[in-house]
């Protein structure tokens, strides 16, 4: 997991930077969701929708626009030593962060294939094309850069962690689902797990 510092501290070129793959932005994501499960959760059972689904949307919403505008990243993102910026290498200002929250919606909208082209050259998904931003490994921002012999281990180590966070993390998600069917099931409301559950919000990717 990488030092906090890593994400304050500004970008001020783009030279070489190294944009996030797919499999590593998807892990960040997984680890973000995990992370909103509970509390969203927790918000859905006590309060009734839509409500509930209401107030789980704006957490969703403060969780991703808080940490890109502050840190350049949600704790998914840091630990897989990834950052939110703009086109310049910079951190997103507030509206900015807005703007690219409310971009996912492209991802419903075009069934997933806004996801999918970040499997091009580019790794750029199309809310990250028309929200003017870019993921990138932060080591690899200019004033991060590193020798080859230092960010070798270190993408080994980031493959490593992507596998180990995926398996842990989709068990992580099956046993809260279970609960939170559990759960809805003693107090007698219906479960709208997961087909109607909305309490996360949008992590995106």
């Amino acid at each position: 997991m990488r030092d906090w510092a890593d994400y304050r501290r500004p970008a001020t070129g783009m030279g070489g930077v190294q944009r996030g793959d797919f499999w590593v932005r998807l892990v960040a994501v997984i680890i973000d969701t995990v992370i909103l499960i509970i509390p969203s959760i927790t918000i859905a059972l006590i309060v009734p929708p839509p409500g509930g689904s209401l107030l789980g949307a704006l957490l969703g919403i403060a969780y991703n626009v808080g940490f890109w505008a502050k840190t350049g990243a949600t704790p998914g993102k840091m630990a897989m030593g990834l950052r939110v910026v703009d086109s310049n290498g910079e951190l997103l200002t507030f509206w900015h962060a807005v703007g690219r929250h409310f971009s996912y919606i492209l991802g419903g909208l075009t069934l997933g294939i806004d996801y999918l082209m970040i499997f091009g050259e580019q790794h750029l998904a199309l809310h990250d094309r028309v929200s003017s931003s870019q993921v990138v490994f932060a080591n690899t921002l200019p004033n991060r850069q590193l020798t080859t012999s230092e960010t070798q281990p270190a993408v080994l180590g980031r493959r490593r962690f992507t596998h180990l966070t995926l398996a842990h993390t989709l068990t992580a998600c099956s046993k809260t689902a279970l609960a939170a069917n559990c759960a809805r099931r003693t107090t007698g409301r219906p479960s709208r797990w997961p087909g109607g559950f909305t309490g996360a919000g949008t992590t995106g990717g």
